[in-house]
């Protein structure tokens, strides 16, 4: 078995544990289980320095929290080992300037890697700032 999608099972963490643990895979989609800060914490443990056998990982639309996020990055951005890792999906997590920052580490490692993102965004407070300094203009 090389390619395993677990998109909208409900997988859970311990499933998805198991699925990223388990050998040959090169893609694992994972999108929409509801992962969430926890699973995203979690699977950081084990995605240290990337993978050595997953190519294609989507974590896509799990509600994870920017620290989650970005815990994630950074332990991918480890260079403990040798990663065949070159898509890395994201998109529908919590992406915000930290999680650019980030990211933009994770670059400088594996220049390679292409990863699908939301945009970052800003935090209400900030955007509403923003919209009266225009009016004031």
């Amino acid at each position: 078995l090389q390619n395993l999608d677990l998109s909208c099972t409900n997988c859970g963490v311990k499933g998805a544990k198991a699925a990223l643990t388990s050998g040959g895979l090169t893609t694992l989609r994972l999108f929409n289980n509801r992962l969430g800060t926890d699973g995203f914490n979690a699977l950081s443990l084990l995605l240290r320095g990337g993978h050595p056998s997953i190519e294609n990982l989507d974590l896509g639309g799990n509600d994870a929290g920017e620290d989650a996020v970005v815990a994630l990055l950074k332990a991918i951005a480890e260079e403990a080992g040798e990663s065949k890792l070159a898509v890395l999906e994201i998109g529908g997590n919590k992406f915000g300037d930290e999680a650019m920052a980030a990211l933009e580490e994770l670059k400088r490692v594996w220049p390679l890697l292409d990863v699908a993102h939301d945009k970052p965004v800003q935090d209400a407070e900030e955007l509403l700032e923003e919209g009266l300094e225009e009016l004031k203009e």
